[in-house]
């Protein structure tokens, strides 16, 4: 190594340092390409993961999450909700409603909003009319809630401008424009039960809409 020490002016110690180094480097490169050709790589098998996690939206995703990596299964258990005593869905806050078995932030943001709009619910059934709350989710969250007595928002159906009618729950555009026009053509309405004739709603549609309008 006398070039080393004629172009560097290396002491005898620093060249000893020099090859050291040197040796690392290529050592290290040796054991990069080892790993990049030779192992093989293993993939994650996410599946399971987006499984529960539509699980977890519909309520019945507590038991717990298996991912794969080729070569062995790891199990994450799921967040567990306690089931202690019911909920009141009229004095609920979003937190106290996602202590409730299959109700997350969404279906708690949509239960909020449902109940600003109407003031509050006079049936639990009406979970059900809720947007994503179908029949079998609301069988399995009937258990976990219950009802206590509130204030109903009411809707003056003389008085209301059509997009405010547009915005009540149970009223579309289509029929708001219903009653706009009704009131244009024959004035006020005399009784609520017009509205069942004047849109064209069942007996069922009708008692929840009776419960929170006005003359």
């Amino acid at each position: 190594m006398k070039w080393l020490k004629d172009y560097f002016d290396l002491s005898r110690k620093e060249q000893a340092g020099f090859i050291a180094l040197f040796a690392i480097i290529i050592i290290l490169f040796g054991i990069q390409f080892f790993i990049i050709y030779f192992i093989p790589e293993t993939k994650t098998d996410f599946s399971k993961l987006e499984k529960a996690a539509e699980e977890l939206q519909s309520g019945k995703g507590d038991s717990g999450i298996s991912i794969s990596n080729g070569n062995e299964e790891h199990t994450y258990s799921g967040p567990k909700k306690a089931l202690t005593v019911p909920v009141d869905i009229n004095t609920a806050d979003s937190i106290k409603l996602m202590t409730i078995k299959g109700i997350g932030p969404a279906f708690a943001g949509r239960i909020l909003d449902f109940r600003r709009k109407l003031g509050c619910f006079i049936s639990v059934d009406q979970l059900m009319d809720v947007h994503g709350i179908r029949a079998e989710k609301f069988a399995y969250l009937k258990p976990q809630v219950y009802l206590s007595a509130g204030k109903p928002k009411y809707l003056n159906i003389n008085k209301a401008k059509e997009a405010e009618i547009k915005d009540f729950p149970y009223f579309d555009e289509d029929s708001a424009s219903k009653l706009i026009k009704y009131r244009k053509t024959h004035g006020r309405f005399i009784t609520i039960e017009s509205l069942k004739k004047i849109l064209n709603m069942d007996d069922q549609v009708f008692q929840k809409i009776k419960a929170y309008v006005s003359l």
